[in-house]
């Protein structure tokens, strides 16, 4: 961790809560000397379990699997882990079919989560919706007849599902999950705005953490028009222009590095 001294800055991190010990992204911030600052601002209901399970039961229906969140591979871990009756790390990863269908996913931290529970994830290093189709389109032969499996969110971007049908890629589609804001968003931003070091930057992850802090920026607890403001890709970006916020700039890939990169820009311009 870099000393106070050395520090580049203070950002806030506005994006759902880590799982493990620790965020990667603040670890890295940290490494590179900036103060990371972490606002939970989304929580998560899980939904259509059983919907989800039944899918999950015949992988032999499928031409793949698609991932484009942590969220999503929890929602079939969870589903996969209630047929089992016991945590699927503990499995046997043959004894999981649908752990061996092919699995496409959007961003690194997506990636690490769908290694954990045994799946073989491509597509990665393509950073968002647009890119992945692509890559998807080009991966599954076009006389593919089977569909793939797209454990969604309730609220999503239909960049994704349409290219993929444009290409003719059948794709079946089960709501997994549903975004909900933070309870207690206002409370975390004004203690970290009243501390002696408050943020000089702020990080959007989705469209959803802007929508659920409009309310801060409205009544002045989160001033953006003191800050500089960054989204983590180009939907997060829409987010925020579309709502008349500044923008400082973007990072183009759900990566640490990706934002560490457009940080580090940002502070070299000062």
């Amino acid at each position: 961790m870099a000393k106070a001294r050395d520090r580049k800055g203070t950002v806030l991190l506005l994006k759902a809560p880590t799982e493990s010990e620790e965020d990667r992204f603040v670890e890295i911030l940290e490494n590179a000397g900036f103060r990371a600052i972490l606002v939970p601002v989304l929580s998560f209901n899980y939904i259509n379990q059983e919907q989800l399970t039944e899918a999950l039961q015949h992988p032999e229906k499928f031409a793949g699997i698609i991932f484009t969140s942590p969220r999503a591979v929890k929602a079939v871990t969870m589903a996969l882990e209630a047929v089992e009756g016991k945590s699927l790390p503990q499995c046997d990863s043959q004894q999981h079919d649908c752990c061996r269908l092919r699995c496409f996913v959007v961003g690194q931290a997506t990636a690490d989560a769908a290694k954990e529970v045994h799946f073989n994830p491509e597509g990665a290093e393509t950073g968002n919706a647009e890119r992945l189709s692509e890559f998807i389109l080009n991966a599954v032969c076009r006389d593919e007849q089977k569909p793939l499996l797209y454990p969604s969110a309730k609220m999503r971007r239909d960049t994704l599902l349409e290219r993929l049908q444009r290409g003719d890629c059948p794709v079946e589609e089960i709501v997994a999950y549903e975004t909900i804001p933070g309870n207690t968003i206002m409370e975390d931003i004004t203690q970290v705005f009243s501390h002696e070091e408050p943020p000089d930057s702020v990080v959007y992850f989705s469209p959803s953490g802007v929508q659920f802090t409009q309310a801060a920026v409205e009544e002045g607890t989160l001033p953006l028009k003191s800050l500089k403001v960054y989204a983590l890709g180009p939907t997060t970006k829409e987010a925020i222009l579309s709502r008349g916020y500044p923008l400082t700039g973007m990072a183009t890939k759900p990566d640490p590095s990706s934002l560490l990169h457009v940080l580090q820009q940002g502070h070299d311009s000062m």
